[in-house]
């Protein structure tokens, strides 16, 4: 029998799923972030935790894999922060993270209003 159950299947082109360039126009060789619908909602993600860098300052996938346990999520990560420049990711900076749950539901939102146009 079949489940009726709705569920995302996570392992279906798992790495491309949450590539930036998928959601951000680029213009020249930049994402243009002021243009993006998801990252505008990416700014009004509740606050779920903070994470304090106490080692690889400076290297946002290695902050990603610490805080999600995947590195993919760095971009998401910085621009929910508000930090442009890797540099600023020094030893002792306190950086907060939303629920990857609620990433989930604006991609999938933006994704399935993209299929209808």
């Amino acid at each position: 029998m079949v489940s009726s159950k709705f569920y995302i299947d996570k392992s279906y082109n798992y790495k491309n799923r949450f590539d930036l360039e998928r959601f951000v126009p680029i213009v020249g060789s930049y994402f243009d972030i002021l243009n993006s619908p998801i990252l505008d909602q990416l700014k009004s993600f509740k606050t779920i935790g903070t994470y304090v860098i106490s080692e690889y300052p400076y290297r946002p996938d290695a902050l990603s894999y610490n805080i999600y346990k995947d590195s993919q999520y760095w971009p998401y990560i910085l621009l929910y922060n508000g930090i442009s420049n890797v540099m600023d990711l020094s030893l002792g900076l306190s950086i907060n993270f939303f629920s990857l749950d609620d990433l989930e539901k604006v991609i999938y939102k933006f994704c399935n209003y993209n299929k209808k146009v």
